[in-house]
């Protein structure tokens, strides 16, 4: 009995706390020449504090019991085991006793595999001469059943549907009559077999049967079998893991009931799942949907147990495959974070590129993996001023031994090779990790800074792009050893690479020197060129057009207000207002609720207005004044006023700040967000800054958000 498998298979703790939940179903119904062998139940199984509702196949009643001599009721398939001496399917003692006048002859297992298999070169040259459906199942009408074995059928099956498939095979949609019964035969001579990859290997077979309907009697037939054979504990942890994968191509709800209740097979043989089946499990794990929550549990005690004999590319792949699939997993993020701790100084240079990658995609946060970062920068540094303390005296050693010539050769070839592919990449993720998840570590960007300005001239227009960036977004000014080598390598690097650069990207490059207040004049024309600029507008895809001429926008205003040597502004003021619509919908609604206080802080001599776009900068929503308190007779924020220092500082823009705005677990403002309080102090304005979750908390009492505005009222800070 399948379900008795199931109890006698599982360990105790799970075997012991199983109830049949729901009756027992037939699969969907469907016309068949016989009836589902397997039928699909509830059971309730207990996983230490949790409780799960899992199915479970169990087979008809009518083929369940026999009687045998003894009247003693047996399965049918224990009933086939007493062949064999071991029991089990796969003895190798099986035997068939034959009487002689002589006595009894034992025909032993090998001979057995000699008669089976004495004709199957035979037979497969055969079946290789067939270029047609209709050659091959005559070809097979003619063999008595008996004389073929699993291989043989195996490779029938194979040609049957490869000539089906072949564009050259005039009958490919209508099927010879026979080819029912004759696949049936077929199959059923597959399931007999004692090797369990071959059934997986016939089952794959049929995922490309395109003459067969979806669901049909044939992947019926194997998928029960191999179902049973799991619930027996026949087939280990690859086969089960390849049995899921192969359902999963079927693509169909019935055979989904199928491979969700293949979690018996891996609840049986977890303490056997190695470090080495974890990967290819995890991405299986997709394929489940109602076991899949126990079934990731079971991974999960696998992967604790395993946890030191991982390398970082299986963590990687385990992560990522989670993330793929959009599984949540804090315990399987909580171990791999646990790994990083423990692996932080012998990670080698390629498993750490891969989870820095990882890491990013699944946006994980975990003092470990900043250290492992920190730990690989601090050690490149030292091994970078180990070669630097040499230099003196291996450069002294070539100019006595060669000339100048063979000297400007071999130090160029060393700074080449110094700056391999995977270095740049690596220390590109890196930044691209912090930038996305906001972390601004004083000692990973600084080691990244240093290795920017050591190599910034060698390396390709890709990486300067990954690298750099970020320290604008994150407001990361390089320490005052290295600022001016890094701002003299990097500007040189730009300016040599700057073609081969996307316009979008340099666009980037340059907004990022803005937010650390650095002014790139050297690269203005060369952004307003018609090349350029025919290639920043040669865009199909609207919505990145449109960013494109943002960013342009951005960049031509803050360097006519930051720097007198633009000849701006480049590009004409529009004349169309900004969107007030395209605002963060958490921003209009705090901004809503706190305007009442606004309007009372400032008095009745001035009038606060929300979701403000002034006159002097562009309408885009980077420069969106959230709200803006100026005075009732000057003039109005959308006209251009004057910049005279009598009108300095009489009107305040407020600014609410989302989490977002600020770098994790600090009050550092990102880079845009400076960079656009710097502009508005700029034009004279007062700035006020209000933070977004300290409003959310206060907001339900008006005492206290009043006392907030005004203590932020009286920090503002004054125009420029």
């Amino acid at each position: 009995m399948l379900l008795r498998a199931v109890f006698s298979r599982l360990p105790l703790h799970f075997a012991s706390r199983m109830v049949l939940r729901s009756p027992i179903s037939a699969l969907s119904t469907i016309a068949r020449d016989r009836p589902r062998a397997l039928l699909c139940s509830t059971i309730l199984v207990q996983d230490g504090s949790l409780v799960h509702e899992l199915p479970v196949m169990v087979r008809r009643a009518n083929d369940l019991l026999l009687q045998d001599e003894k009247g003693q009721r047996t399965s049918s398939r224990s009933k086939m085991a007493k062949k064999s001496k071991s029991g089990g399917r796969r003895g190798p003692s099986r035997r068939i006793d034959i009487e002689t006048d002589e006595g009894t002859a034992i025909l032993f297992g090998s001979d057995l595999d000699f008669l089976n298999e004495a004709n199957v070169e035979q037979l497969v040259a055969g079946l290789e001469s067939c270029y047609t459906p209709k050659g091959v199942f005559s070809l097979l009408e003619t063999i008595i059943v008996e004389e073929i074995n699993s291989i043989v059928a195996v490779q029938a099956l194979r040609k049957i549907i490869e000539l089906e498939n072949s564009p050259r095979n005039g009958n490919r949609a209508s099927p010879t009559s026979n080819r029912e019964l004759v696949l049936g035969q077929v199959v059923e001579m597959i399931v007999g077999t004692q090797d369990s990859d071959t059934l997986l290997e016939a089952l794959d077979l049929l995922t490309r049967d395109t003459i067969s309907p979806p669901v049909n009697p044939l992947r019926d037939r194997l998928c029960d079998e191999v179902a049973s054979r799991i619930a027996d504990n026949e087939m280990n942890v690859a086969q089960i893991v390849e049995a899921v994968r192969i359902m999963t191509k079927f693509r169909n709800l019935e055979y989904q009931e199928v491979v969700d209740s293949l979690w018996v097979g891996l609840a049986a043989k977890e303490s056997e799942v190695s470090a080495e089946d974890l990967v290819p499990l995890f991405r299986s794990l997709y394929s489940f949907k109602k076991s899949r929550r126990f079934v990731h549990a079971v991974l999960d005690r696998r992967l604790d147990r395993h946890l030191r004999l991982l390398s970082g590319r299986q963590i990687a792949d385990i992560l990522n495959t989670l993330a793929n699939a959009a599984i949540e997993s804090p315990e399987t993020l909580r171990l791999a974070n646990r790994w990083a701790a423990a692996k932080a100084n012998t990670v080698n240079e390629q498993d750490l590129l891969d989870l820095v990658r990882t890491w990013t995609v699944t946006r994980n946060v975990d003092p470990a993996v900043e250290k492992m970062m920190e730990t690989h920068v601090q050690a490149r540094q030292g091994k970078t001023r180990a070669k630097e303390v040499q230099l003196p005296s291996m450069h002294e050693y070539f100019r006595s031994a060669c000339s100048v010539l063979l000297g400007s050769w071999v130090r160029w070839f060393r700074r080449i090779m110094a700056c391999s592919l995977k270095v740049p990449t690596l220390i590109g993720a890196m930044m691209n990790y912090c930038e996305s998840t906001r972390i601004r570590n004083p000692v990973i960007l600084s080691g990244c800074a240093d290795y920017l300005a050591k190599n910034a001239r060698s390396l390709p227009a890709g990486a300067i792009v990954s690298i750099f960036v970020p320290f604008g977004s994150l407001y990361f000014r390089p320490p005052e050893p290295i600022s001016g080598r890094f701002w003299k390598s990097l500007e040189d690097a730009v300016a040599y690479r700057f073609l081969q650069l996307k316009p979008n990207e340099a666009l980037d490059v340059l907004l990022a020197f803005i937010h650390l207040e650095r002014h790139p004049v050297r690269f203005a024309e060369k952004v307003f060129r018609a090349g350029f600029l025919d290639r920043l507008f040669h865009r199909r895809n609207l919505r990145s057009l449109d960013a494109s001429k943002t960013k342009l926008r951005l960049f031509d205003a803050a360097m006519t207000l930051e720097c007198p040597q633009y000849a701006g502004p480049m590009i004409p003021r529009e004349e169309r207002p900004g969107n007030p619509d395209c605002r963060d919908a958490r921003l209009k609604r705090i901004v809503n609720r706190i305007h009442p206080h606004l309007v009372k802080l400032a008095g009745r001599h001035y009038v606060v207005s929300k979701t403000i776009f002034l006159g002097q900068l562009p309408s885009v929503e980077f420069y969106a004044i959230d709200a803006f308190i100026y005075p009732r007779f000057g003039p109005s924020p959308s006209q251009a006023f004057s910049l005279e220092k009598q009108h300095r500082n009489l009107s305040i823009a407020v600014l609410v700040h989302l989490p977002e705005h600020f770098c994790r677990n600090s009050s550092q403002l990102m880079g845009p967000q400076v960079t656009k309080k710097r502009h508005f102090r700029k034009l004279g304005l007062r700035v006020m800054s209000l933070d977004f979750q300290t409003l959310e908390k206060i907001i339900a009492e008006p005492l206290a958000v009043a006392r907030y505005l005004e203590e932020r009222f009286l920090a503002t800070e004054e125009g420029m």
